[in-house]
């Protein structure tokens, strides 16, 4: 989950939720940490390369999107957007500050601390993939008042308000402070999925609607696929660029609209979501205990064995983690913001 624990996993039990959308966060979030574990040694293993290319235009957009559309189930008023704030304070924040300390805390003791300074980047400036949690805060926040201000209350209104979403994102200057530069890539996605979910059978069900998703698909799919292969350069190939968030966006939409009857195979895929927000939080010290231990058994770096153990450290580590402080009310809300 990425997203979708951040709003909803200490909410009601996953099995009275979507379907789809817990498929979509247990996939999520494991597609991420396939990305994560193809590190530079891997990268030099063309399949592993591949897939890192294939599934990069995906993951955040997925998270971001699935954000969007939990958030909007519960519309915002005047009266309750302190109380709004303070939960995204509480569940985003909190967590995202032992996380961090955590790691930094592990890192200064396995190899070399770092200075003064650089502490402070890490809380207050992006740092490796906890500037999702710094950039989604301030999307929920900005989300919220434009909710609580009534211009996500009619589909003509949140339409209004998605197109200058996009125009101004796009032109917006990015900032490392608070990973802002994040806010114009996921505002724009967040937004779309709010309105999928409150307008649902216009934005998602219509057929003009999946026509519209499927087009939308088919065209940053192949501009997508040009700019990776270098056919077209003048395309821009980055993971916040518009032709790689059209392409995240329509298949989280289109995802969303799929009609999963019965879980089966699938099970598996809703249990890492219910995880997946203490996957996201902490993967990343499973990933550094794989490639540690890896270099002291003297094993060689790269390839598919050091891969698969740092998928297999990347996804047990949080779990077992969570196992460990679930049950202290205490730990819950300090590591993860769950009461």
């Amino acid at each position: 989950m990425l997203v979708g624990a951040l709003t909803q996993m200490d909410k009601k039990p996953v099995a009275a939720q979507d379907d789809a959308v817990e498929v979509l966060r247990g996939l999520s979030i494991l597609l991420l940490v396939l990305f994560h574990s193809v590190g530079a040694s891997e990268a030099g293993v063309a399949p592993l390369r591949w897939l890192a290319a294939a599934i990069d235009p995906f993951i955040m957009p997925a998270f971001a999107f699935m954000a969007g559309y939990v958030f909007a189930l519960r519309p915002v008023t005047l009266d309750g957007l302190p109380r709004v704030i303070r939960s995204k304070v509480m569940r985003i924040l909190l967590p995202l500050f032992s996380a961090v300390t955590i790691t930094l805390i592990l890192r200064a003791a396995v190899s070399r601390p770092l200075s003064p300074s650089g502490y402070l980047h890490a809380y207050f400036f992006s740092f490796e993939y906890f500037w999702f949690l710094q950039a989604i805060f301030v999307v929920f926040v900005l989300v919220a008042c434009l909710d609580a201000a009534g211009l996500l209350s009619t589909l003509g209104r949140w339409s209004a308000t998605v197109l200058v979403a996009w125009l101004v994102c796009g032109l917006a200057p990015g900032s490392e402070f608070f990973s802002l530069w994040g806010v114009n890539y996921l505002l724009p996605i967040f937004l779309v999925a709010h309105g999928a979910s409150r307008f649902r059978g216009a934005v998602l069900e219509a057929s003009a609607a999946r026509a519209f998703w499927w087009a939308a698909l088919a065209v940053s799919l192949l501009l997508y696929s040009l700019a990776r292969l270098d056919v077209a350069p003048v395309l821009d190939a980055a993971r916040t660029g518009p032709v790689a968030m059209v392409l995240g966006t329509a298949a989280s939409a289109l995802f969303l609209t799929l009609r999963i009857q019965g879980l089966g195979w699938l099970k598996p895929f809703v249990v890492l979501g219910a995880l997946s927000y203490c996957i996201y939080l902490y993967h990343g010290i499973g990933l550094s205990f794989a490639v540690k231990d890896w270099e002291v058994a003297g094993l060689p770096m790269g390839g598919y064995g050091l891969f698969l153990a740092k998928v297999a450290a990347a996804l047990l580590f949080p779990i077992l983690f969570y196992l460990l402080i679930d049950r202290s009310t205490l730990l819950r809300k300090l590591l993860l913001g769950k009461g």
